[in-house]
């Protein structure tokens, strides 16, 4: 199945600090039935936030005719971009997940 691809950046408040988060879309792509539905599911990416192989991952889920969303789970520490995988990259997505917190998760007005 085709697939396509798209973000959307929402607002959002984590651990009190407005920002915003980056959701990466993959989604089957039926040109000739712009208006079907697929069910939908949730990948959360590794430590190096959206990289090419979890894209990939996703795509493959999309391909099989299922709605993904990829949120960049790193968002109140940095931008959307994936974390390199170096020796730096590592520490920082290691810093991030210990203190990144559970409110994190959750909006807050």
């Amino acid at each position: 199945m085709l697939i396509k691809t798209s973000y959307h950046d929402i607002p959002t408040k984590a651990n009190g600090r407005a920002g915003t988060i980056r959701i990466f879309i993959i989604e089957p792509n039926v040109p000739d039935y712009p208006e079907a539905k697929f069910p939908g599911c949730v990948v959360f990416s590794e430590i190096y936030q959206v990289t090419g192989p979890v894209e990939r991952f996703a795509g493959n889920i999309a391909s099989e005719g299922y709605v993904v969303a990829l949120p960049s789970s790193f968002h109140e520490f940095e931008g959307p971009e994936a974390i390199p995988y170096d020796t730096e990259g590592t520490d920082r997505g290691n810093r991030y997940k210990i203190e990144k917190t559970v409110e994190a998760y959750d909006e807050v007005s």
